[in-house]
């Protein structure tokens, strides 16, 4: 989450430097060090986080019962026979789902029988009522908070059903049997590229990720992550404002100076022609990584906080499940994936150089997966005294 906000900082700051008159310029074109890199970001967000939005372009109505509008609706009816059929049990043709992926789901028995009914019934039902409250949010914290509420009950459904239901999403995109695509030869083209992926290792690597987040069949752990993303959200949105006194701990204003250095550092390895690119990609997250050590290390005051809203026995606990071999799984589907985008595209980029496996090296990998984990890794000498006990 702290490296993809450094990332949109970077993007967002760039860019609105460009129309900003000459005092928030630096002598060197660039961010200025009596700058708070935060302050750029407000207003960027001063007309509304969603602009002139409306409810009927997301096709909302509050005339139907389900708050979707009367066309997203009759789609919705058209798709439910489908997707939660009669009889499950037998399928002689299923225009959308495909009788191959049905039977992938039967299989999984139980309750995980029902997921893909399951799923698209809640999502009919309530995802209207979430986004309304989405575009009625204030800040990016209520935002992330409506949406983490919502897709809650899905990722609890998952949790009940991992890790077997990713050998069913693999069927279902491998031997896809639906009519969605068009005609036979389309079909096999799909199903064709979809062979193409290193499903055996996302799965791994989505089990891994699963028995992090859910910590039980049950999910228990899913509200403790969900809670932890909307305090850094909400962080976020504090950081947009001056910090009162005492409260340093309680937003990212305190990243400033390292967030400077890292845009300088950055800037400086994309200047350099004499370096490879997998030597650039490999600096570029190094540099980015110091953001989130200063965030954790960097403040020895603001531990006790962070250990509060932090390091619960859910995070603590799914964080040790990350090891090198997840990481290694990521990038080799994220190769996989990669060839088969430059394929069905036809795109002559070569975007799979992109992703390539000796891109990241072991070291990175290695420093990533310590800036996972600040409690007993990074700095555990700050953060010894404030664990709480788990079971």
């Amino acid at each position: 989450m702290i490296l993809l906000l450094v990332l949109c900082l970077f993007a967002a700051g760039s860019a609105q430097l460009q129309t900003m008159p000459p005092p928030f310029t630096g002598p060197d074109g660039g961010f200025p060090f009596s700058v708070n890199v935060f302050d750029i970001m407000g207003p960027l967000l001063s007309e509304g986080i969603f602009g002139n939005l409306t409810e009927s372009d997301l096709g909302l109505d509050n005339m139907t019962s389900t708050g979707f509008s009367r066309e997203v609706e009759a789609v919705f009816n058209m798709m439910r026979p489908d997707v939660c059929p009669d009889d499950p049990k037998k399928c002689s043709f299923s225009m959308i789902m495909g009788c191959t992926c049905r039977k992938a789901f039967k299989k999984l028995g139980k309750d995980c029988t029902s997921l893909p009914c399951d799923m698209f019934t809640y999502v009919s039902e309530n995802a209207a009522g979430y986004m309304k409250r989405m575009l009625q949010a204030e800040s990016i914290g209520e935002i992330v908070e409506v949406v983490l509420e919502g897709v809650a009950p899905l990722l609890k459904k998952v949790c009940s059903c991992s890790p077997g239901v990713y050998n069913a999403v693999e069927t279902c995109l491998t031997k896809y049997d639906g009519m969605m695509l068009g005609d036979a030869a389309a079909t096999k083209n799909f199903t064709d590229s979809m062979k193409g992926l290193e499903f055996k290792a996302l799965k791994k690597a989505l089990g891994v990720a699963s028995s992090a987040l859910c910590g039980s069949k049950e999910g228990e752990c899913v509200e403790d992550f969900s809670e932890m993303m909307v305090e850094l959200a909400t962080m976020f949105d504090r950081s947009l404002g001056e910090t009162a006194p005492g409260e340093q701990c309680l937003s990212f204003r305190r990243l400033n100076a390292v967030i400077m250095n890292v845009y300088g550092a950055i800037a400086g390895i994309k200047e350099d022609k004499k370096m490879s690119e997998a030597k650039r990609m490999n600096a570029w997250v190094k540099e980015v990584l110091k953001v989130k050590e200063d965030f954790w290390c960097g403040a020895p005051d603001c531990a006790e906080h962070l250990s509060e809203e932090f390091a619960t026995c859910c995070v603590r606990s799914g964080i040790k499940k990350l090891d090198m071999k997840f990481m290694k799984n990521i990038i080799m589907f994220a190769n996989s994936a990669a060839s088969v985008i430059t394929e069905m595209s036809g795109d002559d980029m070569s975007v799979d150089a992109l992703m390539a496996a000796d891109m990241m090296k072991g070291k990175t990998l290695k420093a990533i997966l310590r800036a996972a984990d600040p409690f007993d890794k990074m700095c555990p000498e700050l953060y010894e005294d404030f664990m709480p006990e788990c079971y």
